[in-house]
């Protein structure tokens, strides 16, 4: 497949190789079927627009969708995909997650191969997962991370944990005139306190940090922005492609764009001394981080990952939090969901420090509710699964512990073989409506068996009642038989005399 970063310029960029996440997720088991549409060349955090159109938001398309990655979001937002993996450089994977309803992950910066990405800021991009489910995130996590650096599951108990809230990025402060720092959509806040209430009501303790956000910090946010290498970090990826452009600026001159490319031509045999100082600060952000961290005594921090509620796409524009710490740090942060709130979703963030995902996963996973899954209508169906199968797939879930057990367990085989072979088959109807009967089959002779079982028992007791009974009798009966040959020799005995 091609990668063309959203623009058409380069629909014939086909890479020589998969990239190393994209083979790790292959030999994994997983199965590629498409690109989506972006932000083009990920210039825009507030809508995923480019030359190929506009990304519409999943529950209600006069809305934006944020970006970068709006159309990986999208399309798991609306059930085309199972799953899907995007890049963030400072918030779009995270954003554009939360209006979607769904969990969106940056990993530890360095943690997954950068290896086949477009990359606008080399210093801060990254993949990761985006997922419908907190357990599909982790799972993608994973099998992506299968390199130098892996990622392994590990188990915490949530009541060990401590939760800093950010309250600079929930209620404002007046004193900082900055996007991460202004005034928060009562909607947003509604929201978020209810999450931060249920943090509670799960044993984890809440702590309000209130002297986080200043100038200064925000100075090694703006310090670090590397998007003046993309020409140069352009021209090496390029090279490992079968593409008709062969350079930046090759590209520039082509079109097949919609944004301004040019200036960033200018900056490419710029020196990268500067660009090479960026590690360094960002390595005193973190201990920042850190340190505030430990002052407080907190594993994880948290905020909402936008401030205003979502915005149409005429007048698309964005307030969050979400680059201000994770891209200048390299610290993960993961955007779950928090609730709907007039027919659009909303997401909480939480940040923890260095390959600490399973922190965050601890905590989404015990706050996710599956029942807040909500697949988007808007996308019609490939094809009307019938009244028969649906029930199938009903009678399957409600019947998952007894299904479980020894004596069903051909019933159970049979049911996951009609649903991997589910094309294959042609009476799909008539095959459903079977394996439902095989099922009450089973159950029917499961009772049957029960109830001569019981009559037995019944029978058993009925016996063995009566036997008590007749050996009484017997020996009542001998007792007066005996009791009359006394009598008898007695008698004799006398008339003997």
């Amino acid at each position: 497949m091609p990668t063309t970063a959203g623009a058409k310029g380069l629909a014939d960029n086909y890479p020589k190789s998969n990239a190393k996440i994209t083979q790790n997720l292959v030999d994994a088991g997983a199965l590629i079927i498409g690109k989506a549409n972006m932000s083009e060349f990920a210039f825009s955090a507030a809508i995923s627009k480019s030359s190929y159109g506009t990304v519409k938001n999943a529950y209600n398309k006069a809305y934006t969708t944020y970006g970068s990655s709006g159309g990986t979001a999208v399309a798991v937002s609306t059930g085309m995909a199972v799953a899907g993996v995007g890049t963030d450089t400072n918030s779009s994977i995270r954003v554009p997650s939360s209006a979607a309803n769904l969990f969106g992950l940056r990993p530890t910066y360095g943690l997954l191969s950068g290896d086949g990405i477009i990359k606008y800021d080399a210093s801060r991009d990254t993949a990761g997962p985006m997922t419908k489910y907190a357990e599909d995130n982790e799972l993608l996590l994973e099998a992506m991370a299968k390199n130098s650096k892996e990622y392994t599951k590990n188990e915490v108990d949530v009541k060990t944990l401590k939760v800093g809230v950010l309250t600079q990025f929930v209620n404002g402060d007046s004193k900082i005139n900055l996007p991460a720092v202004s005034s928060t959509s009562t909607v947003v806040l509604d929201l978020f306190n209810k999450k931060i209430d249920e943090l509670e009501e799960l044993g984890i303790e809440v702590v309000e940090i209130k002297d986080f956000y200043s100038y200064t910090v925000y100075n090694y946010y703006y310090n670090t922005i590397g998007g003046w290498t993309m020409c140069y970090f352009f021209n090496k990826y390029i090279k490992n492609t079968n593409s008709s452009v062969r350079s930046f600026q090759q590209l520039v001159n082509k079109g097949g764009y919609i944004q301004a490319l040019g200036p960033y031509a200018g900056c490419c045999n710029d020196s990268l001394a500067k660009f090479n100082t960026y590690e360094a600060t960002h390595k005193k952000f973190a201990d920042y981080v850190k340190s505030k961290m430990d002052k407080y005594d907190v594993d994880v921090l948290v905020y909402p990952t936008t401030k205003n509620t979502i915005t149409k796409l005429t007048a698309a524009s964005i307030k969050s939090p979400s680059s201000t710490i994770s891209p200048p740090t390299g610290y993960p942060a993961i955007s779950i969901p928090m609730g709907f709130k007039n027919g659009l979703p909303y997401g909480i963030e939480f940040v923890a420090k260095y390959n600490e995902e399973h922190l965050l996963y601890a905590i989404t996973e015990a706050l996710e509710n599956k029942e807040d899954v909500k697949i988007s209508d808007l996308t019609p169906d490939l094809y009307e699964i019938s009244d028969e199968v649906e029930t199938l797939v009903d009678f399957y879930k409600e019947n998952l512990e007894t299904l479980n057990t020894k004596r069903y367990k051909e019933v159970k085989e049979d049911m996951l073989d009609f649903f991997d072979e589910y094309n294959a088959i042609e009476n799909k109807e008539e095959t459903a409506t079977a394996l439902i009967g095989k099922y009450n089959t089973v159950t029917e002779t499961i009772l049957l068996e029960q109830a001569k079982k019981e009559q037995m028992i019944k029978m058993t007791k009925g016996v063995g009642i009566g036997v008590v009974v007749l050996f009484a009798l017997l020996v009542i009966v001998s007792a007066i038989k005996k009791k009359k040959r006394k009598k008898r020799r007695k008698y004799s005995r006398r008339a003997g005399k």
